[in-house]
């Protein structure tokens, strides 16, 4: 059995940068800044090619 990776849908890839960037912004307009960062941490670690990534202030 082979497992998918985020190389194999570069579409999954897309939108999990775009969900955790969204988190990232609505964690900052609650004041929640800790959880920000760690949706900005989670965001950095997506395995891929790292040109894709969604800036959310």
């Amino acid at each position: 059995m082979r497992v998918k990776t985020t190389e194999d849908k570069p579409c999954d890839r897309s939108a999990l940068l775009l969900m955790l960037a969204y988190v990232e912004a609505e964690c900052r307009r609650l004041g929640a800044e800790a959880a920000a960062q760690h949706a900005a941490m989670a965001a950095a670690l997506v395995p891929g090619d790292g040109a894709a990534r969604f800036v959310v202030h």
